[in-house]
């Protein structure tokens, strides 16, 4: 017969299998929380940074958000209309009666008893000059139309009867913006109104995405940033005078972080281009499973800017955006986490990862070691409840 004790010495064997394997056959959601707060301790190639963050490190990370504003990089004045090479100039002169140099000129046209004539519009050369009959070779890169019409007359003084001159910018090529989407590019002319990012979205047709989906990005010689377009319209600081030569390229920048581990809810989560903080970040996935979650292990990885954490010189960049791996470790154990996590930024394509509780391995375990020894337990119940009743009918 099939007696108790050997049951029981087979449910133990099972189970000292299953301990000696259990490490290896219990499966995991991720990294545990030891494996990632060694990263900083190997001598690996990636330079992983591990940061433990406090109320010091989101205000820091919050400050280089704000340094990447539009009005926090650049200043400037507007253009002041000052031509430059390239410009298509026209030019009139204007000579009282009796004229003495227009009065026979070919194309002068009669106004009362004045002679006007009127010069084929000429670009400026590329040292920044014109050519005027009778004045000569007149230098205007740099200058203001008024300047060049007085530098005009005073040319045209001892030749002309009180010459008047009037000179006017046909196509301004100098002093202009380039508006870049979808593939196709759009040309702005700055005028000494002081044209602001916005009208350069009006040149182009407006954006054909929601502005909370729309990123503007501006290159100004070789600084490059980025804002949201619902940002710029939201704080009109950031909608700033464009200068000469700048691009503006307007791209579909839908953000998104993607949520792993013992969090709420694993998946990627969209975000508006203005942002959110990591509170909200956790919000949003439904905070954190209380039955499998570490509070002390919350992490976000990041691709970071070196000068972010001071590291520029002390870290190498190690991809080609010249960002470096950074971990950043929050205890949300600490009743202080419940602010600063309200100023760490979250950024597009974070990864946010919830460690599992040290306990959760040994819970996993112990069910699996209980689904495979229920099924011997109950034949162990059946087999003996057999041997009972077989017992019973014996002895009657």
């Amino acid at each position: 017969m099939f007696h108790m004790k050997k049951a029981s010495k087979l449910m133990l064997g099972v189970s000292v299998i299953f301990a000696i394997t259990g490490c290896s056959t219990v499966s995991s959601s991720g990294p545990k929380k030891s494996n990632i707060l060694n990263l900083a301790n190997q001598d690996n190639p990636n330079h992983t940074q591990v940061v433990d963050v406090n109320e010091a490190i989101a205000d820091q990370l919050l400050s280089f958000e704000k340094h990447a504003l539009f009005s926090e990089t650049w200043g400037g004045e507007a253009y002041s209309g000052a031509i430059g090479v390239g410009d298509l100039l026209q030019v009139s002169i204007w000579e009282a009666p009796p004229a003495v140099l227009l009065g026979g000129s070919l194309g002068a046209l009669g106004s009362g008893h004045a002679q006007t004539v009127q010069l084929p519009v000429q670009m400026v050369d590329k040292s920044g000059a014109i050519q005027v009959p009778f004045a000569g070779r007149i230098s205007v890169k740099g200058k203001l139309a008024s300047q060049v019409q007085a530098d005009i007359v005073h040319r045209l003084k001892d030749m002309a009867n009180q010459p008047q001159v009037l000179v006017s910018t046909v196509q301004n090529n100098s002093a202009a913006v380039t508006i870049i989407r979808e593939g196709k590019s759009v040309t702005l002319p700055l005028t000494p109104r002081g044209e602001r990012v916005l009208d350069a979205v009006s040149a182009i047709g407006g954006v054909p995405y929601a502005a909370d989906k729309t990123t503007l990005q501006l290159t100004r010689g070789k600084t490059v940033r980025s804002l949201p377009l619902i940002q710029i319209t939201q704080d009109p600081r950031q909608n700033i005078v464009l200068q000469a030569g700048d691009v503006i390229t307007s791209t579909l920048q839908p953000y998104s972080f993607t949520a792993l581990g013992a969090s709420g809810k694993a998946g990627e989560i969209n975000f508006e281009s203005q942002g959110i903080s990591l509170a909200k970040a956790l919000g949003r996935v439904g905070g954190l499973q209380d039955s499998l979650a570490d509070a002390s292990g919350v992490f976000v990885f990041r691709y970071e800017n070196p000068e972010v954490l001071n590291l520029a010189e002390n870290t190498p960049a190690t991809n080609a955006n010249h960002k470096i791996p950074v971990v950043y470790r929050i205890n949300l154990k600490d009743a202080d986490a419940m602010f600063y996590t309200q100023n760490f930024p979250m950024r597009d394509r974070d990864v946010l990862f919830v460690a599992n509780a040290p306990i959760t391995d040994l819970q996993k375990f112990l069910k699996v070691v209980s689904t495979l020894t229920s099924p011997i337990y109950e034949t162990t119940r059946a087999v003996n409840l057999i041997n009972a009743t077989a017992n019973a009918l014996a002895n009657d």
